[in-house]
């Protein structure tokens, strides 16, 4: 059985009671952003918890001072290699600390986390009953022997309750780096004299540590280590150190484990720098070194954003490109970069990776996707036929044959019509392949495959040439007899008014008259561009003289007989 809920709906100590009440086994896990906890139940009794924040008991034994590093780090190998002691036993053997005082850190620890935890207001959870959680379980702690019930847990969580609050509002992240200033520790130091936790406190926040590295090291309770640091924080006596001096302090170039630490330590400092782009790009670049290809591509997109948000095109298209690189399943990544090609207005790049990018989306099976990307690629690129041919792939997929089928068959008539005959071709065969009964395709299919449809075009490409030369010969033959015609009769009507004498006589006005009543019957021909408009320009230069003696009159031209 499985269950699960909002902690601001459902109160996580009233679920843990409910738990309890019913006796119910199983895990509970709480998830507060990139925070899990998980607690171990059996018959409504807390047996085990585990977290994702680095909890470990060697280690907070190490970092208490408790057990001296090296000696430890014998009692760890031998603890590795048997299964059947727990370190408190193998610690106890080796005459380092007693079992008993193991177990009482070890039952101090886990009451710990469990009373923080159980103060959470925000966040999921889920119960899974019955299921093996192996993250659930602590090897120490089940070898401990702890068996708590619920009820006295969640009252001295509700006591801590609004202190944890407090706390939590002065210190959002563990992993944040802070510092008190030199010139203000003796001071603090006087002040706090008699407070040992906070003197601590003072000591260790000196811009090396991350929070969670300052609790571990204060010798005191988790609870009461937090409430020193949140009281140095919320009075503003230690500042966080930023990001650029992070980098200058602690650039990652050392051993693995020094980089996982610097890793987690950018981290925090981004979560107050989000914008931050240098930060982004080494956090990005580390993630990548440690193998974490995940936190290097979502670094790498949140670089790019940053980058976009700066103006900065080209910048969020490489940082886009890497992210794709690492995690080629991040659809949006993908959408981002296409919408980037596309603002910088380069038809080539953004047809490429458009096409590029079609093809992912139907490899992930995302049809939907990729249809309402080719659509709108088609839009862009409308002549590029291997779009439409993917758009109406992705529409029979999606199980629209109706319209896979019209459109192919829009492309076929298209083709035939410029007479592409081999995209028509392709797009009947794929009509055919999706309707084997459409016989109009299969026919016009076998003819194109035949050739017999290649012939008849040259067929009637030869028949219209003949029949366009056929026409242009027999308008030429109708247009010279008519020129004939009309410049026959324009010239027996000149030699008419030359042999009535209207030249002679001055009678200019009635020649032309005459003259242009022939012209204008036949417009069409080449008459008005030859003898008929020299000679009807002559005499309209001689009527204008003879109405304005003063002028000169100009030669008749000599006429053809």
């Amino acid at each position: 059985m499985k269950f699960q809920g909002d902690i601001h709906s459902i109160p996580i100590a009233d679920v843990a009671q409910n738990l309890a009440a019913n006796r119910k086994s199983g895990v509970l896990t709480m998830r507060r952003g990139q925070e899990v906890r998980r607690i171990l139940f059996r018959d409504g009794k807390i047996l085990s918890y585990s977290d994702n924040t680095g909890f470990s008991i060697p280690r907070w034994i190490e970092e208490k001072g408790i057990v001296d590093s090296k000696v430890l780090e014998k009692a760890l190998v031998r603890y590795k290699k048997t299964r059947k002691k727990t370190l408190g036993e193998i610690l106890d053997e080796s005459e380092v600390i007693k079992k008993e005082e193991y177990l009482e850190y070890v039952h101090d620890l886990v009451k710990e986390l469990l009373f923080e935890t159980f103060t959470f207001r925000d966040g999921t959870f889920e119960f899974s009953e019955y299921i093996k959680d192996p993250n659930a379980f602590d090897r120490e702690i089940i070898g401990a022997g702890i068996e708590l019930p619920v009820g006295p847990v969640i009252m001295e969580a509700a006591r801590r309750i609004d202190d944890w609050e407090a706390i939590r509002k002065c210190l959002p992240s563990e992993n944040d780096i802070y510092q008190i200033p030199a010139a203000e520790k003796e001071s603090l130091l006087k002040e706090y004299e008699e407070d040992e936790v906070t003197q601590a406190a003072v000591e260790l926040l000196d811009g090396t540590r991350a929070i969670r590295e300052v609790i571990a090291k204060i010798p005191a309770s988790r609870f009461e280590a937090c409430q020193a640091i949140a009281e140095l924080v919320g009075k503003k006596r230690a500042r966080p150190v930023d990001g650029m001096e992070l980098l200058e302090q602690f650039p990652g170039d050392g051993t693995p484990e020094e980089r996982a630490r610097t890793l987690v330590r950018l981290k925090a400092a981004l979560e107050r720098e989000p914008g931050n782009r240098v930060l982004l790009q080494k956090v990005a670049e580390l993630s990548l070194a440690e193998e974490k290809k995940d936190d290097a591509a979502t670094y790498f997109k949140l670089l790019a954003l940053a980058h976009l948000d700066g103006g900065d095109l080209e910048g969020a298209e490489e940082g886009l490109r890497q992210s794709i690189e690492l995690n080629p399943k991040d659809i949006g990544a993908w959408q981002k970069l296409y919408d980037i090609i596309e603002q910088r207005d380069a038809d080539s790049p953004l047809l490429t990776f458009g096409t590029e990018m079609a093809k992912h989306l139907r490899g992930l099976g995302l049809e939907e996707l990729a249809r309402d990307h080719l659509s709108r690629m088609i839009a862009r690129f409308p002549t590029q036929k291997n779009l439409r041919f993917e758009h109406a792939e992705t529409l029979f997929a999606l199980g629209d044959k109706a319209g896979a089928i019209d459109r192919l068959l829009e492309m076929a008539r298209d083709g035939l019509r410029k007479g592409l005959l081999d995209i028509a071709e392709r797009a009947l065969a794929k009509v055919i392949e999706y309707d084997r009964d459409h016989k109009r395709a299969k026919e016009i299919y076998e003819k194109i495959r035949s050739g017999k449809l290649e012939r008849q075009r040259a067929r009637r490409k030869i028949l219209l040439r003949a029949s366009s030369a056929a026409l242009i010969l027999a308008f030429l033959g109708f247009f010279i007899g008519y020129d004939l015609f009309a410049r026959r009769e324009f010239a027996i009507t000149t030699r008419q008014v030359l042999a009535e004498g209207l030249i002679e006589r001055g009678e200019y006005d009635k020649a032309l008259h005459r003259l242009e009543e022939v012209r204008n019957r036949h417009p069409v021909s080449l008459l008005k561009f030859l003898e008929a408009k020299e000679i009807i320009e002559v005499l309209k230069r001689a009527a204008e003289q003879k109405r304005n003696p003063n002028k000169d009159v100009p030669l008749l031209p000599k006429l053809k007989n």
